[in-house]
């Protein structure tokens, strides 16, 4: 887990209505809408960069703090970039812990929350471990399967990066860039550790058996040498 010294408080909350931010996730965010850009520019003025993520339930009130789910993500801004040509300015964020929102206040033209820390519970170790090394393989066969995919070689670099355990599904959620918001949200919210990285280790294993009984042809003609 990423060390954070933050156990509790107030800060920013950044809503979006397309994005759950995991642990360990890495997340470029470009900055369009006035909200996003106040709560970063506060994030990195007040608070060390450090700020909330939560998802919106749906578009039309993706600014409606009422409307967004109560589990969300500690999150530091660790840059911030203008790209060269259009101008854009993007800040890039990575995902810290999982937060528990407990109450939300209304700041100029964004929110802040109050909060408190998700802890995992302590499981054994052995099968922790075993459940990381398996799905650091499924991303890494996800990846020899189609080596040009910026989605399974980005997801099989960032796993083989992370240290701690609960980090490693952030780091390897672009193999799960087709669930519907709501599912990944369920997977955010989804208790102990050891849970999630089956869950996820399912949904890989599904992906890997499609590719096996009935691969595209790329993928066959791999196969064949």
């Amino acid at each position: 887990m990423s060390s954070d010294g933050v156990t509790g408080g107030i800060l920013p909350v950044l809503t979006d209505m397309a994005t759950v931010l995991f642990p360990g996730m890495r997340w470029s965010l470009p900055l369009r809408e006035n909200h996003h850009c106040s709560t970063i520019r506060s994030a990195v003025a007040s608070h060390d960069g450090v700020l909330a993520v939560f998802t919106a339930r749906a578009k039309k009130t993706a600014s409606n703090r009422y409307n967004l789910y109560e589990v969300g993500t500690l999150a530091r801004v660790t840059n911030l970039v203008r790209c060269s040509c259009c101008g854009e300015a993007t800040a890039q964020i990575v995902g810290l812990r999982r937060v528990r929102a407990i109450s939300f206040a209304d700041k100029d033209d964004f929110h802040l929350v109050g909060f408190t820390p998700i802890a995992d519970h302590s499981e054994d170790p052995e099968t922790i471990g075993a459940l990381v090394s398996a799905v650091r393989d499924a991303a890494t066969t996800m990846n020899r399967l189609f080596p040009r995919c910026r989605y399974t070689t980005r997801a099989n670099e960032y796993g083989r990066m992370v240290n701690a355990p609960e980090d490693l599904l952030g780091a390897i959620i672009d193999l799960l860039f087709y669930l519907p918001v709501a599912e990944r949200q369920r997977l955010l919210e989804m208790d102990p550790l050891s849970a999630r990285l089956e869950w996820a280790l399912h949904e890989f294993q599904k992906q890997l058996d499609r590719c096996i009984t009935s691969p595209p042809k790329r993928v066959q003609l791999t196969l064949l040498h």
